[in-house]
């Protein structure tokens, strides 16, 4: 079960993507979050700026992609 906390983009990128490596599963958490980036301009901009993702940026990125 998903739990809702702060998360390394690392760590939230391996949940979403658990059969890539690290750096895989991140480029595709971005290209995923790119594709909806429509929805919700400034998240990039804060995930990309971050290593640690605290909780309410983690929060706007389930709500938009859906639990991992």
């Amino acid at each position: 079960m998903f739990e809702l906390k702060s998360y390394s983009r690392k760590e939230l990128s391996i949940l979403y993507f658990p059969n890539s490596s690290a750096r895989g599963a991140y480029l595709a958490l971005r290209k995923w979050l790119e594709e909806k980036k429509d929805k919700n301009p400034e998240l990039m901009k804060d995930i990309h700026c971050k290593k640690m993702l605290p909780k309410p940026l983690v929060k706007q990125i389930v709500d938009l992609l859906g639990e991992p």
